[in-house]
């Protein structure tokens, strides 16, 4: 027996040692599991706090200034949303937990659970906490609001009677306020906690606790311990985009939240703005970069006024209305400061005085052959070309000259076949407070020809020349009466001809082409050889084929006319006319046989009169 126990003895304390090793192990990765759950929890109540900021800022039209990155030991382990109006949240990745040890030859014990909050928008349009996909509901089954409301104010106790008039007697004592409005019932925040393996929350900052579930596995049966919840990932996930970002919640709620562009101002003109002495001017501006309202200040030098005038419709556009005193210098300035209640930026006008100086002398003379004459002068401001009416029938400007050679005005002048002309062509800056004054003197021609037609447009002359080469039979790039006489076809469409009284010597035409042009008034009386008139696309008021008793095809559709009389225009097989607003038609009886008949009539049938 001695025996036995002594040999048992040492067998018994190698179990128990074995066994106490095994337990040692088990609670060593016990409390393992616990510290990584509890790590959880504190990170699912930071993600409680970040969701709250999220829809504060929401609500509050909040905007993100900017989005950090939070690193520990090199890694990032979450990000820093800073906002415009609240306080920066940080929304930091989670770890995962580590997962129970196995256990042998046993039933696995029951699975851990993690509780899953969250935060969705209701119909009535405002946030509501839920936990695991359902909504968190309080005592009375009311759903648990993400923020509070303000109640409304009471209204004000009606006014006290007034004392009954006697010698000097007091009024009475005016009625008591009304009571304060009832607060709007406030937003709550969840907490989480592990307690002796489990979850619990608490809706009312830790007062009281609710059972939830089991944090940890069962261990099994001699067998492998249930799987801890795993902690994973923070409930949040975060996508920065240009204009906004975007976060999603572990159930799939979103709630993006738009970034806060630079605060700025622009102005319609570049920084140095260039104006006369004594002189006024406003300048539009826009500011950009924010919703809220703005104040806007100018300061300026002594020898400047300004002041920013908003526009009734928004803060944010307006105009900057300047006056000038008697000197501008390179000391002149404006400086324009914008706030928003959270941001200030500054911007500098700084100003130039608007000088128009000539660089030759003002006359400037030309041969009786016409050509160009190219005015010269200094400016640091934009000019117009001011040609009196009276002379523009003769002095036109170039107009590819100005855009191609700043600092000069070229003038076209049309050949003179009378007398010596003179003109005045004004030069002047575009609000007209600077101006040069050009005398234009145009030789006689050295011999009046009576032969030789005198266009007064020479748009009319140039298109005869350019698109009818046949026509100037002598190459002198004039028109004689004869050679207009012995033209049977003339094309100066396309031409800006705004006159073409001269037609009238083109007595022997056919066909004249004329349309798209600037025409208001067209004299064909004299071409009664014509066959066909194109004159559409013009500004036609008045139109008289009344001697064009040939005529075949008349095209004067997209004009102005409100009577035209084609009666004896017997012989008119093609007539167009629409997109002209007649009052009066006037047609032969024997038209109401032609194919152009019903298209005329359905369009201008209350207007038309048959002879």
């Amino acid at each position: 027996m001695k025996t036995v126990r002594t040999i048992l003895t040492p067998l018994v304390s190698l179990c128990l040692i074995c066994s106490c090793t095994a337990i040692n192990d088990r609670l060593d990765e016990l409390e393992n599991r616990i510290a990584a759950l509890e790590t959880l929890c504190a990170q699912m109540n930071d993600d409680i706090t970040a969701m709250e900021s999220l829809v504060s800022a929401v609500q509050a039209g909040d905007f993100i200034t900017e989005v950090l990155p939070v690193t520990e030991d090199g890694a990032v382990t979450g990000y820093e949303i800073h906002f415009a109006k609240q306080e920066p949240v940080v929304i930091r990745n989670g770890k995962d937990g580590a997962p129970g040890a196995d256990g042998t030859d046993g039933v696995d014990g029951a699975d851990g659970y993690t509780p899953q909050i969250g935060v969705r928008m209701d119909e009535d349009g405002v946030y509501y906490w839920t936990l695991d996909g359902e909504w968190l509901l309080d005592d009375s089954g009311n759903k648990l609001r993400v923020q509070g409301r303000d109640g409304a104010d009471g209204t004000d106790g009606a006014d006290g009677a007034p004392g009954v008039d006697g010698a000097d007697g007091a009024d009475g004592a005016p009625g008591a306020d009304g009571a304060p409005g009832t607060d709007g019932k406030d937003g709550v925040t969840p907490q989480f906690k592990i307690e002796d393996g489990y979850w619990f929350i608490s809706y009312d900052g830790g007062t009281t606790w609710e059972q939830l579930g089991q944090a940890t596995g069962d261990p099994g049966k001699d067998g492998a311990d249930g799987q801890d919840g795993v902690p994973g990932a923070s409930s949040i996930s975060i996508e920065e985009r240009e204009d906004a970002v975007v976060f999603t919640l572990a159930d799939g709620t979103v709630i993006t939240i738009p970034k806060q562009s630079p605060l700025s101002i622009e102005f319609a003109e570049e920084d140095l703005v260039v104006m006369t002495a004594n002189s006024s001017k406003d300048i539009r501006y826009t500011i950009t970069g924010t919703s809220e309202s703005v104040e806007i200040e100018v300061i300026t030098s002594a020898d400047i006024q300004a002041k920013a005038v908003p526009d009734a419709a928004s803060p944010l556009t307006g105009v900057i209305s300047i006056h000038t005193g008697p000197t501008i210098d390179e000391y002149t300035k404006a400086v324009i400061l914008v706030a928003d209640g959270t941001r200030v930026i500054m911007r500098t006008l700084a100003f130039e005085e608007a000088g128009l100086q000539v660089v030759d002398n003002t006359k400037k003379s030309v041969g009786a052959e016409g050509g160009e004459v190219t005015l010269e002068y200094l400016s640091n401001v934009d000019i117009e070309v001011v040609i009196p009416e009276a002379v523009s029938s003769w002095i036109s400007e170039a107009p590819q000259t100005r855009a191609l050679t700043p600092g000069t005005v070229t003038l076209l002048v049309s050949r003179n076949d009378g007398a010596l002309r003179t003109a005045t062509v004004t030069l002047r800056s575009a609000y007209g407070d600077l101006a040069i004054d050009y005398t234009i003197e145009q030789e006689a021609a050295p011999e009046s020809d009576p032969d030789i037609i005198t266009f007064n447009d020479p748009n009319f002359l140039n298109a005869i020349l350019s698109k009818n080469p046949g026509v100037d039979t002598d190459g002198d790039g004039r028109i004689s009466i004869a050679e207009a006489e012995a033209c049977t076809r003339l094309n100066v469409r396309e031409s800006s001809i705004s006159d073409m009284s001269e037609i009238k010597y083109f007595t022997n035409l056919t066909y004249l082409y004329c349309y798209n042009n600037q025409l208001t008034y067209l004299d064909v009386s004299h071409n009664v050889q014509l066959d066909l008139l194109s004159c559409f696309d013009n500004r036609l008021t008045q139109l008289d084929v009344s001697n064009n008793a040939q005529l075949t095809e008349l095209y004067c559709y997209d004009n102005q006319l409100t009577y035209l009389d084609v009666s004896n225009n017997m012989n008119l097989t093609n007539f167009m006319c629409w997109n002209n607003p007649l009052t009066n038609l006037v047609l032969a009886e024997q038209h109401k046989s032609t194919e152009w008949y019903e298209d005329v009539y359905s369009e201008y049938s209350g207007v038309l009169v048959v002879k």
